[in-house]
């Protein structure tokens, strides 16, 4: 550095002054772009500008502004622009005096400011989509519980058509196959309710070791011949604990778009890991630090897009034609992990294939034993009847409350009917013989099907309680202090739950 570069002279002593200590680069230029003085800030952050001088990044462009910059009229001329320079982001002001011929070069390093603005534009996407999420999410399980409902309707009258075709030796073929497409619906509706986030999981501790083998005679079949499939386990596997069933769901679900993706020939690779996600990693993964099994599907199909590989995991998006799916598989997969306190991520090469990438949180110490559900029970080899028992069925809509009763009434039960809440705690209160109270929980009048059993249970804590919905958050399900039977049920199932409450003591 030529010292007498950046010595003050008597003249600029107060101009000098001032820029000498700021701690932005700021560099004075004359008529021949040459460096007539620069401050510390420029020293220290561009230790090479005098010897490199128009080569530099920061003076690049500089002469073929020479013109516009000194061939005018005006008092001065204010430029600005942005450059990048060692991997930094600057903001340049040039100050032009025609007159005098000297040019002001002043740098603002805007490296954080742009790292910054990025990750609130990130955040901000990130927030939209949850909300589009959240409110598919809610419109997706409005639809699923009047579905359901609809679902219980059919699911009943057909089943209790079907039983009186037997007693009277009537062909059930036609029966049999409206009932098998009103169960088909019923397994729709609980993928939708499971995307909304709706339905409660059955977490059991998941050994890998044990459940991949089992996985891969499920995915083999769905592969087909043609598909190479190659399972890699690292050893010493931890354990995770999820819903078995969705789990496997999820992977088949993978498994499946993966041979479409590879239009039946190519090969499937399963990679099960232990990773630990560091702090440092967080910004790339978005995942909270911790240990986790990673589970890995890499295709060797066409790939995606990148201009949809955001709307993937979107419900009904797909890029599949008409009638080849309900664009619903990756969706569920997300939603199923999501709720499992895992994550998802996809890397995917046009024309090279896609990778999944499936992470659980590791579970440590005491392992718990699975959930029991009661919303579905072992059927009963057997119908058990109740002669001597009675039942207040309590349902707002009058065609599910006809098919209930007439449930009960196959199970031989007496049976009592009440529209909602209110009417039924008023049958409560002329102390009818009651032993069980069958009660939906969504209703209109001041009591839910909640408030009643509580304040039933206070007065009369001899009557059972047995509650239904068409659909119930993970939250209300925990917080509910009673059984509560998934909308549509069968006959069997209905019985299965009764038999049990009705025996306890």
């Amino acid at each position: 550095m030529n010292n007498e570069l950046n010595k003050p002279n008597d003249n600029n002593d107060r101009y000098n002054f001032f820029t000498e200590w700021l701690p932005y680069p700021i560099i004075e230029l004359d008529s021949s772009f040459n460096i007539v003085y620069l401050n510390q800030a420029t020293e220290l952050q561009f230790p090479n500008l005098t010897s490199l001088k128009t080569e530099h990044p920061i003076l690049n462009g500089l002469e073929k502004m020479r013109l516009e910059l000194f061939q005018t009229s005006s008092e001065i001329i204010v430029y600005e622009r942005e450059l990048e320079v060692y991997n930094l982001t600057y903001e340049q002001q040039i100050f032009a005096f025609p007159k005098t011929k000297k040019l002001f070069l002043f740098m603002t390093d805007t490296t954080k400011r742009k790292h910054a603005e990025l990750a609130r534009l990130n955040a901000e996407a990130q927030l939209y989509q949850a909300q589009k999420m959240e409110a598919m999410g809610e419109l997706t399980g409005g639809i699923a519980h009047d579905f359901n409902n609809l679902l219980m309707i059919i699911l009943g009258n057909l089943q209790l058509q079907q039983a009186e075709n037997k007693e009277n030796n009537i062909d059930n073929k036609r029966i049999n196959a409206a009932l098998e497409a009103a169960l088909r619906g019923s397994a729709l509706s609980k993928r939708l309710l499971n995307f909304a986030r709706r339905k409660s999981l059955q977490p059991t501790v998941i050994v890998m070791e044990e459940f991949i083998p089992e996985l891969t005679n499920l995915i083999k079949p769905v592969l087909g011949a043609t598909i190479d499939l190659e399972i890699q386990l690292s050893e010493n596997l931890w354990k995770i604990m999820v819903d078995r069933n969705q789990f496997e769901n999820a992977i088949l679900n993978l498994a499946v778009n993966a041979s479409h993706a590879m239009d039946g020939k190519g090969k499937l690779t399963l990679n099960v890991s232990n990773v630990t996600i560091e702090e440092s990693s967080i910004l790339e993964c978005k995942i909270e630090p911790g240990e986790y099994i990673k589970i890995s599907i890499s295709d060797t199909g066409v790939g995606i897009e990148n201009e949809i590989i955001d709307k993937i995991f979107e419900p009904f998006f797909s890029t599949k034609g008409a009638n080849k799916g309900t664009g619903l598989g990756l969706s569920m997969v997300s939603a199923f992990v999501v709720q499992s306190n895992g994550h998802i991520t996809v890397d995917s090469t046009l024309h090279k294939g896609t990778t999944f990438n499936l992470f659980f949180p590791r579970v440590k110490g005491e392992l718990p034993d699975e959930v029991e559900n009661i919303a579905t029970p072992n059927l009963p080899k057997k119908l058990k009847y109740h002669h001597n028992k009675s039942i207040l069925v309590v349902e707002d809509e009058e065609s599910i409350r006809n098919v209930v009763v007439e449930y009960l009434k196959k199970l031989h039960f007496k049976v009592l009917e009440a529209h909602n809440g209110d009417d039924a705690f008023e049958i409560v209160k002329t102390k009818i013989p009651i032993d069980l109270i069958l009660s939906d929980i969504a209703m209109p009048g001041k009591r839910t099907g909640i408030e009643l059993a509580n304040e039933v249970q206070k007065m009369y804590p001899k009557i059972k309680i047995l509650l239904t919905s068409g659909h119930l958050s993970k939250e209300a399900r925990e917080r509910c202090k009673y059984p509560i039977l998934t909308k549509p049920y069968e006959l069997e199932k209905l019985a299965s739950i009764l038999n049990e409450a009705l025996e306890e003591n």
